[in-house]
């Protein structure tokens, strides 16, 4: 008998392909069904990745043979969805960010628990085995107190192009999008709310934010970051603690080994020390697929709990505020 959760995915874009071929590399999961709103997209979809072809987000979600919902629909629809698969007693990951501010992350969660479903946002890159690594390096006091984490993440796409992402109104822009990875993991190092935050940007389009740089202040942590979606960043990130420092030449794919150093190269009598790890060898998103299969009766990912979903879209909210950025009334 097939002991595997069986997966529905909501959406046929870049991202829900991504996590088709996750599931094919996963060992807990695999794929059933696939929604979209038109039956056509959805057999296309079907065609490439083996799943029952449904010709609505409705169908997909009251499928009987579906027991997990991946949300990959534009980031203005999660709020809706979440709170629909959980209704249908559906368990979900939503992808990132969870949903367009603090007060719909609140809704959309207090449905899942009241259902009794696992709930949790697909950031992938922080069930890898190097963010766990990382985590262990910073609690075991490796370079003591972290203190700053600077950040950035962007890519270039062409303007104009039609995406949500590049639609004020569904969210779009950078700091939503590709943003956010910085600020998770800025949380996820400090693990506490913000106390204050200040983003500045260039617009585009109809207003999203095409470039932006920010900062953070947790209380004895900052973050510093860029992100961009017109705009090719250097994609890295840098943990500064107070005896050392974790560079993660490209954190948000954990494609290439971290480096753990101690002492300073400017100080000539100081002992400089340096170690590479790189542990993440499968599928990104099968790691997270089978984090939520383990985790599954817990309700949400001890390594991306709620709280922290929560904490983030908090942070995102008051950075918006800061830049006057507003993706439409009561948003």
């Amino acid at each position: 008998m097939d002991s595997k959760l069986r997966w529905g995915i909501l959406a046929t874009g870049k991202i829900a392909r991504r996590f088709a071929v996750g599931l094919a590399a996963s060992e807990t999961g695999r794929l059933v069904a696939v929604g979209s709103r038109t039956l056509e997209s959805a057999e296309a979809f079907a065609a490439d990745y083996p799943c029952i072809p449904c010709g609505s987000y409705d169908k997909l979600i009251h499928h009987p043979e579906v027991d997990a919902v991946y949300i990959a629909t534009p980031h203005s629809q999660h709020e809706r969805d979440i709170i629909a698969c959980a209704r249908a007693g559906k368990h979900i990951l939503s992808e990132k960010p969870f949903t367009l501010d603090f007060p719909s992350a609140q809704r959309a969660i207090e449905a899942a628990r009241s259902a009794g479903v696992f709930c949790a946002e697909a950031f992938m890159c922080r069930f890898t085995p190097d963010y766990v690594a990382i985590r262990d390096l910073i609690r075991s006091g490796r370079i003591g107190e972290p203190k700053l984490v600077r950040a950035s993440f962007g890519f270039a796409s062409k303007r104009g192009t039609d995406n949500f992402r590049f639609v004020r109104a569904e969210g779009g822009g950078g700091l939503m999008d590709v943003g956010s990875y910085c600020v998770q993991l800025a949380d996820w190092v400090f693990n506490r709310p913000a106390v204050r935050s200040c983003y500045a940007m260039e617009t585009a389009g109809d207003g999203y934010d095409a470039v932006g740089s920010g900062t953070v202040d947790y209380g004895n942590g900052l973050l510093s970051f860029s992100c961009a979606v017109h705009l090719e960043l250097v994609n890295g990130a840098t943990i500064f603690g107070t005896e050392g420092r974790i560079e993660m030449p490209r954190p948000w794919f954990c494609d290439q080994p971290f480096v753990v150093s101690h002492g300073s190269p400017n100080d000539p009598s100081a002992v400089v020390t340096s170690e590479s790890f790189h542990l993440t060898t499968n599928d990104l998103y099968a790691y997270e697929i089978d984090a939520v299969a383990r985790q599954i009766s817990s309700g949400e990912a001890t390594e991306h709990p709620l709280t922290s979903t929560l904490r983030n879209m908090q942070t995102l909210d008051a950075l918006r505020e800061s830049a006057g950025l507003s993706f439409m009334p009561g948003h």
